[in-house]
């Protein structure tokens, strides 16, 4: 009986490393599991980076046409404002001659 009990406690040993190694390939599994889901992850976030990327560069093109234009329009005015007092200046100019002729 004692062969039998000592084949018992082997068996009951085996047993227990074949469950130990089992457990751990269980833990590898879910640990590639994990880096499997966390590479989409990766890549999801890189699209989004790239995304993000040409949204800024669209913006900073916004932002030079937006400053081109802002002093194109800026220029505009001032020579407006200078045409308007040069007219201003004859207009009066043309009142005085009138003003002189009566």
């Amino acid at each position: 009986m004692t062969d039998k009990v000592k084949q018992i406690d082997e068996l009951e040993k085996k047993l227990k490393l074949l469950n130990d190694q089992f457990l751990q390939w269980k833990e590898v599994q879910d640990l590639i599991n994990e880096s499997a889901d966390l590479r989409l992850k990766i890549e999801d976030a890189y699209v989004d980076i790239q995304s993000f990327d040409i949204e800024v560069k669209m913006v900073q093109e916004s932002v030079i046409y937006l400053n081109d234009r802002r002093d194109f329009l800026t220029e505009e005015k001032n020579e407006s404002e200078r045409r308007n007092e040069e007219l201003k200046f004859q207009v009066k100019a043309d009142n005085d001659i009138q003003a002189k002729r009566l």
